[in-house]
């Protein structure tokens, strides 16, 4: 026969169940909690506290559901209206505390950190999501494929119009946001190839939320490996071309390029930083914009304010000294310009690094003047 709890209705589940008299009966001993027998177990934030705090080895029968009709007399815990009232404001407090203890916990088995760090994950979530729709802040999401391909002079002209950048290394794991969430979207360059799926399995969803965003009306700006995404999202072929192009080599506009609201902006002929061995045909609906002596297309923009640059203007000395390190990079300035292929890269890109500074700020100004993002 079960005894009364000493708890008071102002008590605690978890207090209660330290200083209650009778023995804890098993959850395997006890009738299931049926849908209309008895009240069903909290969900949402209270249910997850519910699992996490069973994981600590509390009492399971305090925090797995509430007690069921015939199975706890309802003396225990004062009637079962007060066990509810007790265990909701257990979980308000919890909730409210949730994020200091969940970041202080140190669990020792796999199945707790799952938990710990799940419920973590939840919160922060919730929290970024608040911050990017909060009226009047405008994010701009850049997807890095490597990290030593940041956005570079781009992110200091972000910067200067009050734009906020969220980076997704998704080459390391980072998943991207749901783009309806995004304001603009810059996906730089990388070593790998728009059509390396097999290698690299998450191209072929990043393909896909690029199609989605474009094809949705999305600001896009694609540079080198971007730019390749672009056109294969939007039906268009890539392909390693038949010599690498590598240098600072000229990009010259075309007809179209002339009269685009963006690239009527650069010279008819600028110098560009060249580091690549695939190319892309323009897709379907798509306008060719500028080209170079080794590689026809250059630049397409599609519909208004998605557009993608084969070539670098973005680039400061930091990055191109760790673009050096990279094996693939290297391998391709050698075997395009022999074995001081980089020395002579170095050279002829100190040469140009303020005409291609200038090409990058009007290049880029002129995209976020297209998108409607004016100077603040």
């Amino acid at each position: 026969m079960l005894s009364v709890c000493a708890g008071t209705p102002n008590c605690i589940p978890g207090e209660a169940a330290r200083f209650c008299r009778r023995p804890i009966v098993p959850a395997s001993e006890r009738p299931a909690v049926s849908r209309n027998g008895g009240l069903r177990p909290l969900s949402g934030t209270t249910g997850l506290l519910q699992r996490h705090w069973r994981w600590r080895g509390w009492p399971s029968d305090c925090h797995t559901g509430y007690p069921a009709t015939g199975q706890i007399s309802p003396s225990n815990y004062c009637s079962r209206l007060a066990w509810l009232r007790c265990h909701r404001r257990w979980a308000a407090r919890r909730t409210a505390r949730a994020r200091s203890d969940l970041a202080g916990l140190v669990l020792g088995s796999t199945a707790h950190k799952v938990v710990h760090l799940t419920a973590a994950r939840c919160l922060s979530s919730a929290e970024s999501a608040t911050e990017r729709k909060r009226p009047g802040v405008t994010r701009a999401c850049v997807v890095q494929h490597i990290r030593c391909e940041p956005p570079g002079i781009f992110a200091d002209l972000l910067r200067a119009r009050g734009i906020g950048i969220d980076t997704v290394e998704i080459d390391e794991g980072d998943e991207l946001p749901d783009w309806q969430d995004v304001d603009l979207v810059v996906a730089m360059g990388g070593p790998m190839g728009a059509y390396d799926e097999v290698d690299h399995p998450w191209l072929t969803g990043e393909m896909q939320w690029i199609a989605q965003a474009v094809r949705a009306g999305k600001p896009y700006l694609g540079v080198c490996l971007g730019a390749q995404l672009l056109a294969a999202s939007l039906g268009g072929k890539v392909s390693t071309g038949l010599v690498p192009e590598v240098g600072v080599l000229a990009v010259t506009l075309t007809t179209e390029g002339h009269t685009d609201p963006v690239f009527c902006t650069l010279d008819e002929s600028f110098p560009a930083l060249q580091w690549h061995g695939d190319t892309f045909e323009v897709p379907a609906g798509g306008i060719h914009l500028g080209s170079s002596a080794v590689y026809r297309n250059q630049a397409f923009c599609f519909g208004e304010v998605a557009y993608a640059v084969q070539f670098h203007v973005e680039v400061t000395d930091h990055m191109l000294n760790e673009w050096q390190h990279v094996p693939a990079y290297r391998e391709s300035a050698r075997n395009a310009l022999g074995e001081s292929g980089f020395e002579s890269l170095a050279r002829a890109f100190g040469s140009a690094r303020s005409s291609m500074a200038a090409s990058a700020t009007r290049l880029f100004n002129g995209w976020l003047d297209r998108c409607g993002l004016t100077q603040s």
